[in-house]
């Protein structure tokens, strides 16, 4: 009974922790990762005229875009049709979310609103 407690509280920390990381908070991003979180943290910064400081990374994740419009196309425009490596990332301000794509376009980091 008591290593079966032990196991319990050891998988529900890891469940924790593994909720922590997801969030933002302690995982480490690779340098285009943390690139792409600077970049829409400024974007949306500016799109709402507050500072930097208070928008909140509430989470980001690896995607491959299937083309280069990052999952944000734009009617009339063409996009190669080529898997475009890249991150979603979720920032939150006043309790509203904001998504925003991320991906290297021409060697650069590129950033767009999604929603």
């Amino acid at each position: 009974m008591r290593k079966w407690m032990v196991l319990l509280m050891g998988s529900l920390l890891l469940a924790v922790l593994g909720l922590v990381a997801c969030a933002g908070g302690g995982s480490t991003l690779s340098p285009d990762g943390q690139k792409a979180v600077d970049l829409a943290k400024a974007a949306l910064a500016t799109k709402l005229g507050v500072e930097q400081s208070k928008v909140s990374l509430f989470r980001v994740e690896a995607v491959d875009w299937p083309d280069t419009s990052l999952g944000v196309p734009e009617p009339g425009k063409l996009y190669a049709q080529v898997i475009t490596p890249g991150f979603r990332v979720v920032l939150s301000h006043g309790g509203t979310e904001y998504e925003y794509h991320a991906g290297k376009l021409g060697g650069q980091m590129a950033v767009v609103f999604a929603k």
